[in-house]
């Protein structure tokens, strides 16, 4: 499925509350702007998963129009809703180990959910799949760390002002994900 057909697929499912709030064309305008970053935030939180992905962006979004003066005094909005969106993918993928831990499991009756195969989201590479599935096994702080630096290209005062923490736990996260990688020999050109 094309970028396009999943916005176009979002904004469907956006009819309603763009329907009670007919005011919001600056929200509408920031949707159509930045919905792409959002996206892509949720495919790299959920493993690949567009579907998730799609549900985050959904989520963030009519949170957005149904709460437009959240944005009153942002001065950078595409700031904002990579911080929110993180925020949001840690909290999911927080909510979802809980429900994947045994005693729930065993409460809901439920069985364990089958993780996606690397090859399956199109990774070829070896190193870069060992890389992939080592950073997703790390608590969700660490691995957002990772990828804002890493991939993103943000500094660590960006990081802890997305996730509301200090420069000092960004910088000690960071190190965490590097040493865990050098221990199992992946940690060449992650420096």
């Amino acid at each position: 499925m094309e970028s396009t057909d999943i916005m176009t697929l979002t904004l469907v499912r956006h009819e309603d509350v763009a329907a009670v709030k007919p005011e919001s064309n600056d929200v509408r305008a920031i949707y159509e702007q930045h919905h792409a970053l959002v996206f892509r935030l949720g495919l790299r939180y959920g493993h690949g998963d567009a579907e998730w992905a799609n549900d985050l962006a959904h989520d963030v979004f009519v949170e957005l129009f149904a709460h437009p003066d959240r944005l009153e005094g942002v001065e950078n909005v595409a700031a904002w809703l990579y911080r929110v969106t993180t925020n949001r993918c840690i909290n999911r993928l927080r909510r979802e180990r809980l429900m994947q831990s045994g005693p729930v499991r065993w409460l809901l009756e439920t069985k364990a959910a089958i993780p996606p195969d690397p090859e399956t989201l199109g990774i070829v590479d070896e190193r870069v799949r060992q890389v992939f599935v080592a950073v997703n096994a790390m608590a969700p702080n660490a691995r957002a760390c990772f990828f804002m630096y890493y991939v993103d290209g943000k500094n660590q005062v960006e990081i802890g002002e997305i996730l509301g923490c200090t420069k000092s736990y960004v910088c000690r996260l960071l190190s965490g994900v590097k040493q865990r990688l050098h221990r199992l020999g992946l940690g060449e050109g992650v420096e």
